[in-house]
């Protein structure tokens, strides 16, 4: 499996609602009422969600991304040609390849049918999912990474991806503040010691 690589949210994509922290390895949704999108076409207007700054495009990418006891997201990648404005369609065929979890329980694929495929709920809710990424052997999987010592698989989808890709955040509205906790990128390992996270 490819190293843990580094990315950060590109805040120029993100939903007015979303509020990112300095690190840019942070974000959540305010409870504020945001203003209504600009016109930038990269913005997201409709889904509270961001992409990263870092384009993938060849290779292997490995990325893991703190969920918590967040009861409402969705992750995965989303195309670089993909539209971003209004209500997004979230199947492969719209470019978007997502994993998400829906009333703290329910883990879905949303995979090309009318509605998400619910998976076997695992034993223990994930806190943390790996994504990994082959453009080589077209492959795209979740993991639950919450025990970084023993990966689980969620669900893969195998299939090429058309072209590029950003690393996609659904953060979902923070309802009422029942989902109001972040999503976390978290940073690459440190080699040698316990050096700790900025």
């Amino acid at each position: 499996m490819a190293a843990r690589q580094e990315l950060t949210f590109d805040p120029s994509t993100a939903h007015p609602s979303l509020v990112l922290s300095n690190s840019g390895r942070c974000v959540e949704c305010s409870e504020q009422k945001a203003p209504p999108a600009g016109e930038d076409p990269r913005q997201f207007d409709k889904a509270v969600a961001v992409v990263t700054h870092q384009l993938l495009s060849e290779g292997e990418h490995y990325w893991e991304v703190e969920v918590g006891d967040k009861p409402r997201w969705a992750l995965g990648v989303i195309g670089a040609q993909a539209g971003r404005r209004g209500r997004l369609h979230a199947v492969p065929s719209q470019g978007l390849w997502l994993l998400g979890l829906r009333d703290g329980k329910i883990l879905e694929a949303h995979v090309e049918a009318k509605e998400p495929r619910a998976l076997r709920t695992p034993e223990r809710r994930p806190t943390r999912i790996g994504i990994y990424l082959s453009f080589g052997d077209g492959v795209l999987s979740f993991y639950d990474a919450s025990d970084p010592d023993a990966l689980e698989l969620l669900f893969a989808f195998h299939e090429r991806l058309p072209g590029p890709v950003y690393p996609f955040f659904d953060v979902c509205w923070h309802d009422k503040g029942k989902n109001a906790q972040p999503l976390l990128l978290v940073g690459p390992e440190v080699s040698g010691g316990s050096g700790s996270e900025a």
